[in-house]
């Protein structure tokens, strides 16, 4: 988890000038093209050595901590400069995930299924914001739309016959970036409250009424089936402990969460994660461990920051909630 940092050198004057780079990028086109501008050369001056991220999450997609480095080595006469934030500065002012709401309603039949899904969600586009930093050339004089900001919502898995989907483009000013998964990372949290919300209202398991839902798909039914004849929905909850579960699936990957939780002085309080993943492509299954690991402990900080506090559904055939992530 190292800190924003980079090292630069830049040699010579005039058209003899050069610029080498030591920088943890994921963008290593758009950090080329930052250096060259800061230091006044072509692209094909500059030198990039890509070391580890150190943790990169998407925060290394953008590249302004090239451009301050290598600006301030342009006034050093050769000698190498290397600039690292602090963590203070790096938490006051950089490029945060977007906040994001989603308002959802749903119908459902005499039986407890779903017949129709609606969902309007809002939020800062993330890519344009990102192009208009990073590859102005591309961005364009308009705000372009972002599919990212809704993806996990107009492509979810569970089969529901009648939907619309929409997103309402908002630009709070404040400086927006990616946050691991893109809007799958809170999508997922609205879609899947919200599922169990109509579980509760139609008085149905809530992997039950997943299962019912995502018929037309095998792998998700064999994750939650699988999960269950393993234990992972039957192990004993200990005295005022929930269980809770959320399935989704993004970029051609399926996962499953069985959590037992319990609230503690009005916190909530996370005993057990279970965790069963069906992915596109699996090369090395250690790190696809690391990966789901990871993601539990993300999910885990922003949960304990802001819990989540279910709202009161509607009791009339209907229901509606409004859900927040910030």
């Amino acid at each position: 988890m190292e800190p924003i940092n980079c090292t630069a050198r830049v040699v010579g004057v005039g058209a003899a000038r050069t610029v080498e780079v030591w920088a943890p990028t994921q963008m290593p086109g758009s950090a080329r093209m930052i250096a060259a501008r800061a230091a006044g050369v072509p692209e094909s001056a500059v030198t990039l050595h890509i070391t580890y991220l150190g943790g990169g999450f998407g925060r290394r997609l953008d590249v302004d901590f090239v451009g301050q480095a290598v600006r301030i080595a342009v006034e050093t006469d050769g000698r190498p400069v290397q600039l690292v934030w602090p963590r203070e500065e790096d938490i006051t002012h950089d490029f945060y995930r977007p906040a994001a709401v989603a308002v959802m309603q749903a119908s459902l039949d005499a039986q407890g299924a779903p017949t129709s899904l609606a969902i309007t969600s809002a939020g800062d586009a993330i890519s344009p914001r990102w192009m208009e930093r990073g590859l102005p050339a591309l961005a364009g004089p308009i705000d372009m739309p972002d599919k990212t900001t809704s993806e996990g919502l107009f492509d979810q898995l569970y089969g529901i016959a009648n939907q619309r989907i929409a997103h309402v483009a908002t630009h709070s000013g404040v400086p927006v970036g990616f946050w691991r998964s893109v809007g799958h990372s809170h999508n997922a949290f609205f879609s899947e409250s919200f599922i169990d919300e109509l579980a509760f209202e139609a008085k149905q398991d809530p992997v039950a009424f997943r299962l019912a839902l995502a018929e037309g798909c095998a792998a998700p039914r064999r994750g939650p089936q699988a999960r269950r004849r393993q234990g992972g929905l039957g192990w004993a909850l200990a005295a005022g402990a929930a269980r809770g579960v959320a399935l989704h699936e993004s970029f051609g990957s399926i996962v499953a969460q069985v959590v037992e939780v319990s609230v503690s002085e009005g916190r909530p309080r996370v005993h057990r994660v279970v965790v069963r993943g069906r992915c596109r492509h699996r090369r090395e299954p250690g790190i696809v461990a690391q990966q789901m690991e990871g993601g539990v402990i993300f999910g885990l900080s922003a949960g304990a920051v802001r819990p989540h506090r279910p709202s009161k559904a509607a009791s009339s055939g209907s229901a509606t909630s409004r859900l927040r992530d910030g």
